[in-house]
């Protein structure tokens, strides 16, 4: 991850940390891995994921959507909203469109909500 993270450009989605993770995973478990995700590419290079469906092997969406926030707990938004910057409600959904070229299609705004 280091070296792709320094050489490019390239950006990181949070997911499928539980879906990679021990049968019996836990927050604590998932610590060192996020942490590491975080430090190389940086809170404006992330974007979270929901791992739909294949997430649904280990957990309901309530309990990867907890844990990514206790996960991202105290990363600052990089457009200042106190969200964690890796989680949807944080600058993701400003990254997110950064990060593939979201915009007005024809009517559709990508200020919709997320599903």
């Amino acid at each position: 991850m280091r070296c792709i993270a320094d050489e490019t450009g390239a950006c990181r989605k949070l997911s499928a940390l539980v879906t990679d993770a021990a049968e019996q995973w836990c927050v604590e478990h998932l610590k060192p891995h996020v942490g590491h995700i975080l430090k190389v590419f940086g809170c404006d290079r992330i974007i979270w994921g929901s791992d739909w469906p294949v997430r649904r092997l280990r957990t309901a969406y309530p309990g990867w959507f907890e844990a990514a926030e206790c996960l991202t707990e105290g990363v600052p938004a990089s457009d200042g909203s106190g969200s964690s910057a890796a989680m949807p409600q944080g600058s993701a959904g400003s990254n997110r469109e950064e990060f593939i070229k979201l915009r007005s299609v024809a009517g559709f705004e990508t200020n919709r909500a997320a599903a």
